[in-house]
């Protein structure tokens, strides 16, 4: 039987019914930290897209017709490195 603090709450109750064999191959393939590293990865990904979306929604509506969509990629790429090299954080 897989035993273990680090497991706690993390099975159903019933794991009890799988085959030990099995059990461990099911924690090596959902291996909780690799999970949440997908999981950061995932939501710094989401994060970084909805930066984007907001700095060229903010161009969009403040700059005048003037400028054409490639002026506008390219202020859009500068200040997305900008924001991302003063606030790192974000």
């Amino acid at each position: 039987m897989v035993k273990g603090k680090q497991l706690k709450g993390i099975l159903p109750k019933t794991y009890t019914s799988f085959r030990n064999d099995l059990l461990k191959e099911l924690l090596r393939i959902f291996n909780y930290s690799a999970l949440n590293k997908i999981n950061d990865e995932l939501l710094d990904t989401i994060e970084q897209a909805a930066v984007d979306v907001i700095i060229r929604d903010t161009l969009w509506s403040e700059l005048p017709e003037s400028y054409d969509d490639s002026q506008l990629h390219e202020y859009r790429r500068k200040i997305y490195e900008f924001v991302y090299s003063a606030y790192p954080a974000v």
